[in-house]
């Protein structure tokens, strides 16, 4: 996968299964060894596949590197929280969640949006 609209779906390998995912609706990935979860805004699922697969598959223009663990979806966050080492996303149906970040990573998403 190379270019991707933010309507696209997307589909992982789960242990039970497939999991399909609207891009627009993916706030972030958390890395967990060989694996990944991905974190919607409706559910969070573990992924077969690690962060360094994931992204060599997304588009870097839509998810970025914040940290050595966690991929995210610069599209949908809504605020930064450096002092309480928050991020905030936020669906277009006003759901949000939050990741939490190490302080350095702020500034480079900062920079990013």
């Amino acid at each position: 996968m190379t270019e991707h609209s933010v309507d696209e779906r997307l589909t992982f390998r789960t242990a039970s299964g497939m999991l399909v995912v609207d891009m627009s609706d993916i706030a972030y990935f958390k890395g967990d060894g060989n694996y990944s979860q991905i974190v919607t805004f409706y559910s969070t699922d573990t992924v077969l596949i690690g962060l360094g697969g994931l992204e060599r598959m997304l588009d870097r223009a839509v998810f970025v590197r914040a940290d050595r663990s966690t991929l995210v979806n610069i599209h949908n966050i809504s605020n930064l929280l450096p002092k309480q080492h928050r991020c905030v996303f936020r669906s277009a149906a006003g759901v949000e969640v939050e990741a939490r970040l190490l302080a350095p990573v702020f500034k480079r998403l900062e920079r990013l949006l």
